[in-house]
C-alpha cells in the first residue's frame, strides 16, 4: 500500500521539471542551461558514481591496487543514479520541446501527450494484460513513438499546467478520492499477483504503469491548484531550504539505508510495516537532511556533491 502510494514520485519530478523549464519562453538559453545545469548534474553524477564505487570495492582493496573493480563500479554506477542520467538525457531534448511549444502556439502539445499516453503508458498496460499476444507485440514493434518513454512526463507536466483551467470545475475532493481508489486498486492487484506467483510481484510499480501515471496526473493537478507563492515568509524559507537539500538526500539515502542495515540492523522491517515504514522513512530523511546541512558547510567540495 505504501509503495503503491509513492510510485508516482519519479513521474512527478519529471512533470515538475517540465512545467518549470518549458514555461520560460523566449528568454531561455540552451547554451547557458547546458553550461550551468547539465554540466553540474553530469559532474555530480560522476562524483557520486565514484563515491559509491569506493564504498562498494572498499578502501583496503583500492589501496591494494584493485583499480579494475573500482572502474567497473564507477562505469556501472549505483543503481539509483539512473535517474540523473535519465534527467540529463531529457534535458538534452529541451530545444525540441521548446520548438513544439512554439509551433503554431503549441496546438500540438496535447497531441504529443496523447501519443505518449498511448505508446508509453498504454503499451505497458496492454502488454501486462496480454503478455503473449503476438499481434500486440508486432504492432508496438512496427509502430513506435520516440518520445514514448519517461520524457513524455516532462511534456505532460507543461501541458497539465497550460490547460489546467479546462479542468478547474472538477473539485479537489473528487481528485483526492480518485487517487485513494487508484492506490488501493494497485496495491490489491499487486497483492493478488504476488499470492498467485508465490513471490513478490510488483506488476504496477513501473513508472509507465497505468495506475502510476494516473496517480501522478491526479497529484500534480491538485498541487497546481495551490497558490504559486507562500504568504508565510517562514514557511517559504523552510520549503526553499528543503528544496535545496533534496538532491543530496536522493544521492545519499541509499548509502544511509545500506549502512543502517549493515551496522545497526535497522531497516523497514524492524516491526510491523504499517508502523515501521513511515517511522523509518522519517528517520532516514532526517539523517540525510542533517548530512546535507553538514556537507553544505564544506567549501568547494560541497558544491559538487549536492
Amino acid at each position: 500500500m505504501y509503495n503503491s502510494a509513492v510510485r508516482s514520485s519519479v513521474p512527478l519530478f519529471l512533470m515538475l521539471s517540465g512545467k518549470l523549464l518549458l514555461s520560460h519562453g523566449d528568454d531561455f538559453s540552451m547554451k547557458k542551461f547546458f553550461s550551468k545545469n547539465i554540466k553540474k548534474l553530469f559532474i555530480v553524477y560522476l562524483v557520486w558514481a565514484f563515491l559509491y564505487a569506493v564504498d562498494t570495492v572498499g578502501i583496503a582493496e583500492i589501496l591494494k591496487g584493485n583499480y579494475r573493480n573500482l572502474i567497473a563500479c564507477v562505469v556501472g554506477s549505483k543503481f539509483h543514479l539512473w535517474y540523473l542520467s535519465t534527467l540529463i538525457s531529457i534535458y538534452l531534448l529541451l530545444p525540441l520541446f521548446m520548438g513544439l511549444i512554439k509551433y503554431q502556439g503549441g496546438r500540438y502539445v496535447p497531441y504529443a501527450c496523447i501519443l505518449f499516453l498511448i505508446w508509453g503508458v498504454g503499451k505497458e498496460f496492454l502488454m501486462l494484460l496480454f503478455p503473449e499476444n503476438l499481434y500486440l507485440k508486432r504492432i508496438f514493434k512496427d509502430f513506435t513513438y520516440a518520445l514514448g518513454d519517461l520524457s513524455g512526463y516532462f511534456l505532460l507536466g507543461y501541458a497539465l499546467d497550460k490547460y489546467k483551467d479546462r479542468f478547474a470545475k472538477i473539485k479537489t475532493g473528487y481528485l483526492a478520492a480518485a487517487l485513494a481508489v487508484i492506490i488501493m486498486i494497485a496495491a490489491k492487484a499487486g497483492e493478488l499477483a504476488a499470492l498467485a506467483a508465490g513471490k513478490p510481484k510488483s506488476i504496477f510499480f513501473g513508472y509507465l504503469a497505468l495506475p502510476v501515471c494516473v496517480e501522478a496526473i491526479l497529484i500534480f493537478s491538485m498541487f497546481l491548484r495551490l497558490p504559486k507563492k507562500l504568504d508565510n515568509p517562514k514557511a517559504a524559507r523552510i520549503v526553499a531550504k528543503l528544496s535545496k537539500y533534496t538532491l543530496f538526500v536522493y544521492l545519499f539515502h541509499i548509502f544511509v539505508m545500506e549502512h543502517l542495515n549493515i551496522w545497526f540492523h535497522i531497516n523497514s522491517l524492524i516491526c510491523d510495516p504499517w508502523l515501521s515504514v513511515p517511522l523509518y522513512s522519517v528517520f532516514l530523511f532526517a539523517v540525510c537532511m542533517a548530512g546535507a546541512w553538514i556537507v553544505e558547510k564544506i567549501p568547494v567540495i560541497g558544491k559538487w556533491i549536492m
